[in-house]
C-alpha cells in the first residue's frame, strides 16, 4: 500500500526532475532512490532512454520495482539494484544523466556520496536533485541555508557552480530542483 501512495504522491516531482534533466533518446540514466520504479518505466517508455537503472536501499521497494518493470528488465532496457548511493554498482562514467528525487536528505555522507555520483556520471553529464523545502517551522524539508550547503557541496564534488533551480508547487508543498553538470 505504501508503495502505491509513494508512487502517486511523488509522481509530479519525479516528472519535474526528468523534464529539467532533459533526457534524450538513447541516454543511460540512473534513478537514485527509485522506490517502486515508476520513474524507471516512465524514462524508458516516454523518453526513450536507452538504459535506466533504479537504485534503492529498500529490498521491498527493489522487489516491487523489479516486478513492475519485468518486461523492461528482460529486454535489457532497465535494471533494478538494491543498494546505497555510498557504493553505486556501476563503472566510472557509465551514465549520461542521474536523478535523485526526495532521497538526497537520506544520503549518509552527502559530500562522499556526491563524489560517488560524479564517479559514475560521464563528463558533462547532468545530475538533477529534487529537494523538498521547508517553508514553515515544524515541517519536514530543507531550509534556504540547507540548500546553499547543497550548492557548495555540488561545487566541491566536481559539478558546475551555475546550477539551474526552479521552484514549483508539489503535492505537499514546494520543491526545488537543482540541475548540475559534471565538470570535465
Amino acid at each position: 500500500m505504501f508503495g502505491y501512495v509513494m508512487a502517486w504522491v511523488n509522481e509530479p516531482a519525479n516528472r519535474l526532475a526528468v523534464e529539467l534533466l532533459g533526457v534524450r533518446p538513447g541516454d543511460t540514466v540512473l534513478d537514485i532512490g527509485s522506490g517502486p520504479g515508476e520513474t524507471v518505466r516512465h524514462l524508458v517508455r516516454h523518453h526513450q532512454a536507452g538504459f535506466v537503472a533504479g537504485l534503492d536501499i529498500s529490498p521491498t521497494m527493489g522487489q516491487w520495482a523489479a516486478r513492475r518493470n519485468r518486461e523492461l528488465i528482460e529486454s535489457g532496457r532497465a535494471e533494478i539494484c538494491c543498494g546505497s548511493v555510498r557504493s553505486i554498482p556501476y563503472p566510472e562514467s557509465h551514465f549520461d544523466k542521474i536523478l535523485a528525487c526526495h532521497s538526497f536528505h537520506f544520503w549518509p555522507n552527502p559530500y562522499n556520496d556526491l563524489l560517488e555520483v560524479a564517479r559514475v556520471l560521464k563528463p558533462e553529464g547532468k545530475l538533477a536533485i529534487l529537494l523538498r523545502l521547508r517553508r514553515r517551522r515544524g515541517r519536514a524539508g530543507l531550509t534556504d541555508e540547507d540548500v546553499q550547503q547543497v550548492l557548495r557541496l555540488l561545487w566541491v564534488a566536481g559539478f558546475t557552480a551555475d546550477v539551474q533551480q526552479r521552484l514549483r508547487l508539489l503535492f505537499f508543498g514546494s520543491g526545488l530542483c537543482i540541475v548540475a553538470t559534471k565538470r570535465l
